[in-house]
């Protein structure tokens, strides 16, 4: 667990954005969705799996509000788990954990 939680209205960073392409490499879908986020009055922070520190981790969480998690095939991911546990709403899409019910779809 997290020694410090940041209050949530105390967050500077409405979105980061979790790259993580160890099994399919989405890059061109990532930079479309980057771009209609940075066509909006939000402060998106990106991260890429591999290319940080625990302490930088640590640091974007605490000033995080969301985190899209972009991945593929990846099912429970350590990274995503420390970052929820600062409090950051996660929204991810992925095959195996979208869950159907009356042609509604639930995302984790």
């Amino acid at each position: 667990m997290p020694k410090y939680v940041n209050s949530f209205d105390n967050r500077k960073i409405d979105i980061l954005f979790f790259e993580k392409y160890t099994d399919l490499n989405r890059r061109k879908q990532a930079i479309q969705l980057i771009n209609l986020f940075n066509n909006s009055s939000k402060k998106i922070e990106k991260i890429e799996y591999g290319n940080y520190t625990k302490d930088k981790m640590v640091e974007l969480a605490n000033n995080s509000k969301f985190i899209v998690y972009f991945s593929f095939l990846d099912i429970g991911g350590i990274d995503l788990k420390e970052i929820q546990n600062h409090g950051v709403f996660a929204f991810s899409h992925q095959k195996d954990i979208v869950i159907r019910k009356k042609n509604k779809l639930f995302y984790s």
